[in-house]
Protein backbone atom coordinates (compact mmCIF):
# COMPACT_ATOMS: atom_id res chain seq x y z
CA UNK A 1 0.00 0.00 0.00
CA UNK A 2 1.44 3.43 -0.91
CA UNK A 3 2.46 5.64 1.95
CA UNK A 4 0.54 8.90 2.37
CA UNK A 5 2.64 11.99 1.74
CA UNK A 6 2.38 15.29 3.46
CA UNK A 7 2.27 18.55 1.57
CA UNK A 8 5.75 19.40 2.85
CA UNK A 9 7.60 16.45 1.36
CA UNK A 10 5.21 15.33 -1.32
CA UNK A 11 5.06 16.54 -4.85
CA UNK A 12 8.84 16.93 -5.21
CA UNK A 13 9.52 20.37 -6.63
CA UNK A 14 6.06 21.83 -6.36
CA UNK A 15 6.99 23.78 -3.26
CA UNK A 16 10.10 25.12 -4.93
CA UNK A 17 8.10 26.42 -7.85
CA UNK A 18 5.52 28.01 -5.60
CA UNK A 19 8.28 29.63 -3.57
CA UNK A 20 9.99 30.99 -6.67
CA UNK A 21 6.71 32.36 -8.00
CA UNK A 22 5.89 33.91 -4.63
CA UNK A 23 9.30 35.54 -4.51
CA UNK A 24 8.78 36.98 -7.99
CA UNK A 25 5.57 38.64 -6.84
CA UNK A 26 7.05 40.28 -3.75
CA UNK A 27 8.03 43.92 -4.20
CA UNK A 28 11.71 44.63 -4.18
CA UNK A 29 12.64 47.25 -1.63
CA UNK A 30 15.65 49.30 -2.59
CA UNK A 31 17.45 51.86 -0.49
CA UNK A 32 16.95 55.45 -1.52
CA UNK A 33 20.04 57.08 -2.99
CA UNK A 34 22.10 59.00 -0.49
CA UNK A 35 21.05 62.61 -0.42
CA UNK A 36 22.32 65.51 1.53
CA UNK A 37 19.95 66.64 4.19
CA UNK A 38 19.43 70.22 5.17
CA UNK A 39 21.36 69.52 8.37
CA UNK A 40 24.36 68.23 6.41
CA UNK A 41 24.45 71.33 4.21
CA UNK A 42 24.11 73.65 7.18
CA UNK A 43 26.94 71.86 8.96
CA UNK A 44 29.20 72.27 5.92
CA UNK A 45 28.29 75.97 5.72
CA UNK A 46 29.04 76.38 9.42
CA UNK A 47 32.44 74.72 9.05
CA UNK A 48 33.32 76.81 6.00
CA UNK A 49 32.20 80.04 7.71
CA UNK A 50 34.49 79.22 10.63
CA UNK A 51 37.38 78.57 8.23
CA UNK A 52 36.80 81.99 6.66
CA UNK A 53 36.69 83.56 10.13
CA UNK A 54 40.05 81.98 10.99
CA UNK A 55 41.64 82.82 7.63
CA UNK A 56 40.77 86.50 8.03
CA UNK A 57 42.26 86.85 11.49
CA UNK A 58 39.25 85.97 13.66
CA UNK A 59 37.59 89.33 13.23
CA UNK A 60 34.49 89.53 15.41
CA UNK A 61 31.29 91.11 14.15
CA UNK A 62 31.52 89.67 10.63
CA UNK A 63 29.73 86.40 11.32
CA UNK A 64 26.92 87.07 8.84
CA UNK A 65 29.40 87.96 6.11
CA UNK A 66 31.29 84.70 6.68
CA UNK A 67 28.04 82.72 6.76
CA UNK A 68 26.75 84.21 3.50
CA UNK A 69 30.09 83.71 1.75
CA UNK A 70 30.28 80.10 2.95
CA UNK A 71 26.69 79.46 1.93
CA UNK A 72 27.37 80.82 -1.55
CA UNK A 73 30.39 78.53 -1.91
CA UNK A 74 28.63 75.42 -0.63
CA UNK A 75 25.44 75.94 -2.59
CA UNK A 76 27.34 76.97 -5.72
CA UNK A 77 26.18 80.58 -5.95
CA UNK A 78 28.26 83.65 -6.52
CA UNK A 79 29.00 85.72 -3.46
CA UNK A 80 28.33 89.47 -3.65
Amino acid sequence: MPKATSGRNGGKGNNRKATAEGAARRPVVMAAPATRTTGDVEERIRQRAYELYEQEGRQDGRDQEYWFRAEAEIRGRRSA
